[in-house]
């Protein structure tokens, strides 16, 4: 028999691992800085290698999208979600690394918003 600081697991404990490391409705604070960081990352790696392409000038004005780029994002995250939600129907969570909790159904709407380029 094994002490540890979180107790032994309930033998009738349903949660997908031991301790739970659930946070309850903390999701979208989790969901929302999991997306910041992957944003941040993504965001300085592109400005990286867009610098090292232009020899060092960074373009810093964006044409706003046109209506047929907002239609192509839009046909991209239905189809996208529609595919998503084939496997995982809405409200099945998974746990991500034992302790973010994600509902597939919904991350290709979550990643579309935060890692468009025309969001930040």
């Amino acid at each position: 028999m094994s002490i540890s600081a979180w107790g032994e697991k309930p033998a009738d404990w349903t949660g997908p691992s031991w301790p739970d490391l659930q946070f309850g409705h903390l999701w979208f604070i989790q969901n929302l800085l999991a997306y910041t960081v992957l944003y941040l990352v993504c965001s300085r790696a592109g400005r990286l290698a867009q610098r090292l392409r232009r020899g060092g000038r960074v373009q810093v004005a964006r044409p706003a999208p046109r209506h047929r780029a907002l239609l192509g994002l839009t046909a991209v995250i239905a189809a996208a979600t529609f595919l998503v939600r084939l496997r995982h129907p809405l409200d099945e969570w998974v746990p991500v690394l034992d302790f973010l909790q994600v509902e597939p159904a919904r991350v290709p709407q979550y990643a579309a918003w935060r890692e468009s380029p025309y969001c930040s």
